[in-house]
């Protein structure tokens, strides 16, 4: 029998562990006596908490490991199973010396190269996976092979996956552990990764914010290297924030540019809705005084003229 054919048949012999395993738990946790549509939420979460469970035996599974992994990773890149705990397994098991030159490298690289494009929603589990996978990663016993994972790499790997306001947000978390924990290995891994955070596209508020928990981090560091990056760091959020300033200034100047030139438009054509309303005025009083005659003439001929006469002078 070929290579081929035998890691077909080993394959296809994980699969089926897989499924009749996960049908146990299916047939463990289905009640046979209430249809589907009267599950509750209550019920639905707790099965889904007991599949997410058996997820993970099955990644500390040497035989089940590739296998759940993959479909791990599709389910997680379709939006079909959202959770940070299994993310962050994945992340550890991709870089987990143990697994090197393991078929399951190859699918985990493809699954993490072609995360940037996922939905938001995944965005936040990578968010929310990244600070306890590093402490995983930093806090490892010295027997475990996670000691041998640069935990720098790991974090900017997260990084490249994230934008935006997940950057910034990471940011301000991140200075808080260090802040907190400054001498320990995690918080010494936190602040070599803290200048890796694209923090350019920041409101005033949150840049401002950043920027002075930046200078507390850089008085409680020693390190003259580490000092020197906080520095250059501290530095470029400052420029941002000029920038930020120097537009606002801008457009200001534009508005109020606008209202002297509408205020300008205002005053040039006053003179001429004045010479408008005079001869509106004009009109008016011609007009009064024409229908004054009419009526005047007309009723000149009844003998009572006099009469009209001293009525229209006394209007």
């Amino acid at each position: 029998m070929s290579d081929n054919s035998q890691d077909t048949l080993m394959e296809n012999s994980q699969e089926d562990i897989l499924s009749s395993k996960l049908e146990n738990t299916k047939l463990e946790t289905e009640d046979p006596e209430n249809p589907l549509e009267n599950v509750t939420n209550k019920e639905v979460e707790s099965f889904s908490d007991r599949i997410i469970a058996r997820f993970k035996e099955f990644l500390d599974d040497e035989v089940l490991r590739c296998v759940a992994a993959e479909g791990i990773a599709k389910l997680m890149y379709n939006g079909r199973l959202v959770d940070a705990q299994l993310f962050s397994r994945l992340l550890l098991l991709w870089y987990n010396p143990t697994t090197e030159g393991d078929p399951l490298r190859h699918c985990l690289g493809m699954f993490f190269s072609t995360l940037g494009a996922g939905n938001e929603e995944l965005l936040d589990v990578i968010e929310q996976a990244f600070f306890p996978t590093l402490e995983t990663i930093c806090d490892a016993p010295h027997t475990s092979p996670l000691l041998e994972i640069n935990p720098t790499n790991v974090a900017e790997l997260m990084l490249s996956l994230l934008r935006g306001r997940h950057h910034e947000q990471i940011a301000i978390k991140m200075c808080n552990e260090i802040l907190i924990r400054p001498t320990s290995p995690y918080g010494r891994c936190l602040v070599k990764v803290l200048p890796h955070c694209g923090v350019a596209g920041g409101d005033q508020a949150t840049l401002k914010l950043i920027n002075s928990l930046v200078e507390q981090i850089i008085d409680e560091v020693d390190h003259v290297s580490t000092k020197r990056s906080l520095t250059s760091f501290s530095l470029r959020i400052s420029s941002f924030i000029t920038r930020l300033l120097r537009k606002r200034r801008i457009r200001r100047k534009r508005i109020k540019r606008t209202g002297r030139t509408n205020r300008l438009k205002i005053n040039y054509l006053s003179p001429l809705r004045d010479l408008k309303e005079e001869v509106s005025r004009k009109e008016k009083h011609c007009l009064q005084h024409l229908l004054n005659l009419s009526i005047y003439l007309t009723l000149s001929h009844s003998g009572d003229s006099v009469s009209i006469h001293q009525e229209i002078v006394s209007q």
